[in-house]
């Protein structure tokens, strides 16, 4: 037995057992106690400690149901086997062992929550296996009551008969489009869209129409002319912090969509993953502003964390029948263990603490952002202040072509703009930058002087490169 296991055991916790688990679990993330070692055997163990033998028996119990350890009767006690950093949950996108992956957007995972106190509660509850069980398509009322307090918590008021649950926002999305719409539907987008979305509708068939962009998000005065020439069916967006360019619809903007989509006759799906992080800032949702047509899609992914795939839709009730149809032949309902994690979340604050933990540490790497880039003359950052990434215009004479093409070379992956333009248009010389993505600060610090550097000297080989003058970063309003 390693002295520094001993010396992690806290003598005075009570009761003693589950002090010495405890001891187990933090050597273990310290790498003091490594995948596959043995442990003493009980009574070596005992003896060790100077506490009595049913002691330790209990640790090892309350150890192996934690997962730390294994043991049976010709191998001893191990260290459990356990998955290495990164090298398969939450390696999406890595494409390489030493790249620093700020392309795809994900929240970081320093802030993730832990759900161990959850997943106690739930293993303590004696009708824990209904969670096994098949639930309502539309989910059990006490889970829709649960995501109805979580879209509260971003000024979003639904009665819990108005939610649907679904397997994440993007399998909303889908669902949205198979119950709705049919192919060669026409739908307006903005010129810069979630790839997701481009994506799906592309698969069902639907003709897109792109609106410009400003930087408080869609002009309304091209949506109605587009209406005018095109019988156009529905118009998706991201009011909050829209994907790509951070851009936050305010209030009087959204009016103002809201009353040609009733003149006009549009479906309006509003995608509002990045909405807890907009905070008191984001004015009235689309849902409250034109119940009767909006449809509203979210989830925790970008606020809280992706793994759970927990989201959900809001609709009027004329939709749905049709949307909950369409969630039984896709995957007959969202699970419901992810639900009764977020019920527990919303009861202990964990969801609240969350979402202030990564806004704060969005905000911070925005900061640092600008302070490394920034200083290059004529290029443009802007961001959801709080959000997880930021839109970088390039300097005039820059190419984003050779700046992926560079960055790669020096292990930096970012998302090009051509991921979010409709088929056939140009796409601008910016990039987005995923902010949150790297576990620690550190290597965003790196990434960013190394693109910096990149950006600066292909902005000095440039004969139309601007005066030498910072750009700083402009935050959403």
């Amino acid at each position: 037995m390693t002295k520094s296991w001993i010396d992690g055991i806290d003598w005075a916790r009570k009761p003693l057992f589950l002090a010495i688990a405890e001891a187990i679990e933090r050597a273990l993330e310290s790498g003091s106690l490594k995948n596959g070692e043995s442990l003493p055997p009980h009574r070596e163990c005992a003896r060790q400690l100077g506490v009595a033998l049913g002691t330790v028996t209990r640790a090892y119990a309350e150890a192996e149901r934690n997962g730390l350890i294994v043991g049976n009767r010709r191998g001893g006690t191990r260290i459990a086997a356990r998955r290495e950093e990164g090298a398969d949950f939450g390696s999406f996108g890595r494409r390489r062992e030493d790249l620093i992956d700020l392309g795809i957007n994900y929240p970081g995972p320093a802030e993730d929550p832990d759900p161990a106190a959850a997943l106690q509660a739930i293993a303590r509850r004696l009708d824990r296996r209904a969670l096994l069980r098949y639930p309502p398509t539309s989910g059990s009322l006490p889970h829709r009551k649960a995501y109805a307090a979580f879209l509260g918590t971003m000024g979003i008021e639904v009665a819990p008969d108005g939610v649907l649950l679904c397997s994440g926002a993007q399998h909303g999305i889908d669902v949205l489009l198979q119950a709705l719409f049919k192919p060669g539907d026409h739908v307006a987008v903005e010129e810069l869209c979630y790839p997701g979305f481009l994506g799906s509708a592309r698969h069902y068939g639907l003709r897109l129409h792109a609106v410009s962009l400003d930087d408080e998000g869609l002009l309304p005065e091209e949506l109605d002319a587009l209406c005018g020439r095109t019988r156009i069916s529905a118009l998706y967006c991201v009011p909050s912090f829209q994907n790509p360019t951070g851009a936050l619809m305010s209030e009087e903007r959204k009016r103002s969509i809201a009353e040609i989509a009733r003149r006009r006759d549009l479906v309006i799906i509003e995608d509002e993953i990045y909405r807890p992080l907009a905070g008191s800032s984001a004015p009235p949702a689309f849902v409250a502003l034109a119940p009767e047509r909006t449809c509203l899609v979210s989830s925790l992914s970008k606020a809280v964390c992706g793994g759970l795939r927990v989201g959900g839709i809001v609709a009027p009730q004329a939709f749905m029948e049709r949307l909950e149809k369409r969630i039984l032949s896709s995957i007959w309902a969202a699970a419901p263990l992810g639900f009764e994690i977020l019920l527990n979340w919303m009861e202990d604050g964990t969801i609240r603490d969350t979402v202030a933990r990564r806004r704060a540490s969005n905000a911070a790497r925005q900061v640092l952002a600008a302070r490394i880039l920034g200083t290059i003359a004529g290029l443009r950052l802007r961001a959801g202040r709080g959000n997880l990434f930021a839109w970088m215009s390039l300097p005039e004479g820059v190419r984003r072509g050779r700046v992926l093409a560079e960055a790669l070379e020096r292990g930096i992956a970012l998302a090009p703009s051509e991921l979010f333009v409709l088929d056939g248009a140009d796409p601008p010389e910016a990039l987005r930058l995923s902010i949150s993505t790297t576990a620690d600060i550190e290597d965003l610090e790196l990434a960013l002087s190394r693109l910096a550097a990149i950006i600066d000297e292909l902005s000095r080989g440039s004969p139309r490169s601007s005066p030498r003058v910072g750009g700083g970063i402009d935050y959403a309003p």
